[in-house]
């Protein structure tokens, strides 16, 4: 039975059905991958790209092909010369073909769309590159109304060709020129656009998102757009994702081979609040991906580390607990020489220490504000300052924040506060670090199922649920694998960003 209709059943129907003000919506089940990242993620999936004219064009439709997606490039005046390396052969059973289709007719793209992918039974992937920009001929009127009909064509026909849990990809650029009236108007309209249709496809499981590239390496931008068409981005829908430019070592896609990439080999990675939920969950996919992983959590924690612990040592991974309380800077000290004493120096940081101490703030205690803001907020800037020392380039610092820290909600005014502190806080490191070659980033996520969130009231959970597009809630992995990512040498590029992983949540849209 589906754990929704589980849920109706346990909570008596008749009954529920009498006090729910909400139509219910029964969601489409997302796929989803488990295990560690592999060469070939996107292998089986049909990718069809609209533009195929620059170096960021071709490094996407390269890292497309590369991890296995038969790829239809649709651009009618497509670089021959970009295309031809992609004929030559690749993962076994992707094709490349052009099959050319403008953007000046949502109908015929459509039943391209739909006639290309007849008889496959894997989600599509949709990617249009959007670059509004003032026109040699046109006046900024017809040139910013001929930017939101390529939006038009490209959304009517992801709403009729796309089968459930497909993906929509728009690759931007942030307008930077003041005088470009039309880069300015067509791409404020491109995030409003994008929150709209997410809303519009998440019942059938399908995510729209922007990656945004404000000069970028284009290895980068085909590595991001590759991981959000993949199976590992299932919740991350309706959100932006900037790139700025980095200097680590870039790698040229290549044909995988259906091999673990081991993302994280050699590294050594802190998670805090690690003994449960969202936590263990970001442990546990660290490990897979090779890193030795310092676990801390409370000591009053050690049975749940301990399960942590077993089942990253049962996948043969290494891992230790360092219990201590990092929300005082003497608990972070206690932290920084326990691993200085078993590894010696840190690649990866993950502040997810987290509570939540609701009341209105009428009813709210001084103790209560205080344990949430020192939870939630300063435990994340007594570890970082504990830790910086043992911090190598290409060091990454991953924070968790919350919708709650960007929309705000009823009776968590400590909470929200904290959590959009860390906002804050992330594009304020990100500055300071970014010099010495440490990537800063931080997470918000939405409504995840936890054993916390459990214990709502049924009709809570509910009305979370259907606030999101895909009308259900996420998984801890669901935030692991956006932290994978970012830990990873693909995540080098992603600076100073906070990440929606909400499923398209309605608050704070």
């Amino acid at each position: 039975m589906h754990p929704i209709l589980q849920e109706l059943a346990e909570a008596g129907l008749k009954q529920l059905l009498k006090t729910v003000p909400l139509p219910i919506t029964v969601p489409e089940p997302l796929v989803r991958a488990e295990g560690p990242v592999t060469d070939t993620e996107l292998r089986g999936r049909t990718a069809f790209v609209t533009r195929l004219r620059d170096d960021v064009d071709a490094a996407v439709a390269a890292r497309l092909w590369a991890e296995g997606a038969s790829l239809f490039v649709l651009d009618p005046i497509a670089d021959r010369e970009r295309l031809a390396p992609l004929e030559r052969p690749g993962v076994p059973g992707a094709t490349v073909r052009h099959a050319p289709v403008g953007l000046d007719d949502a109908d015929a793209l459509a039943t391209a769309i739909a006639e290309h992918a007849a008889g496959g039974s894997h989600p599509l992937v949709l990617v249009h590159r959007y670059r509004p920009r003032r026109h040699e001929t046109l006046e900024d009127a017809a040139a910013i109304e001929a930017a939101l009909d390529e939006l038009y064509a490209v959304g009517h026909a992801a709403a009729r060709a796309l089968p459930p849990s497909s993906r929509v990809l728009f690759v931007t650029e942030p307008h930077e020129l003041p005088e470009d009236a039309v880069a300015e108007t067509a791409g404020e309209a491109l995030g409003a656009y994008v929150r709209s249709l997410a809303k519009e496809l998440g019942r059938k499981g399908t995510t729209v998102n922007i990656v945004e590239s404000a000069g970028a390496a284009p290895e980068r931008v085909g590595a991001t757009v590759a991981y959000l068409a993949s199976a590992r981005s299932a919740f991350v829908s309706a959100s932006r994702w900037p790139l700025s430019p980095d200097d680590e070592p870039k790698e040229p896609a290549q044909p995988g081979r259906g091999q673990p990439r081991r993302l994280l080999e050699g590294k050594v990675a802190l998670v805090t609040g690690g003994a449960r939920g969202i936590g263990a969950a970001i442990a546990h996919t660290l490990a897979l991906e090779g890193a030795a992983v310092a676990l801390n959590d409370l000591p009053r924690s050690e049975p749940g580390a301990a399960e942590v612990l077993r089942r990253i040592r049962a996948a043969g991974g290494r891992a230790i607990f360092c219990p201590a309380d990092v929300a005082s800077r003497e608990g972070a000290a206690e932290l920084a020489a326990a691993i200085e004493r078993e590894f010696g120096h840190l690649d990866v940081i993950v502040n997810n220490a987290g509570i939540t101490r609701d009341r209105t703030i009428r009813k709210m205690t001084p103790e209560r504000w205080r344990e949430a803001v020192r939870v939630n907020l300063l435990s994340q800037l007594y570890v970082t300052e504990a830790l910086e020392p043992q911090l190598r380039s290409g060091a990454r610092v991953i924070g968790l924040s919350s919708v709650s820290g960007i929309a705000g909600n009823f009776g968590q005014t400590n909470y929200a506060a904290a959590k959009a502190g860390v906002v804050g806080w992330t594009r304020h490191l990100a500055r300071r670090l970014g010099p010495k070659g440490i990537a800063v980033s931080a997470i918000a996520p939405g409504f995840i199922r936890t054993v916390l969130t459990a214990r709502m009231p049924w009709i809570h959970r509910e009305m979370a649920k259907q606030m999101t597009a895909l009308a259900q809630p996420g998984e801890p992995q669901d935030i692991a694998d956006v932290v994978r990512f970012l830990a990873g040498p693909d995540g080098a590029a992603v600076r100073g960003a906070v990440l929606r992983v909400d499923g398209a949540m309605a608050i704070g849209a």
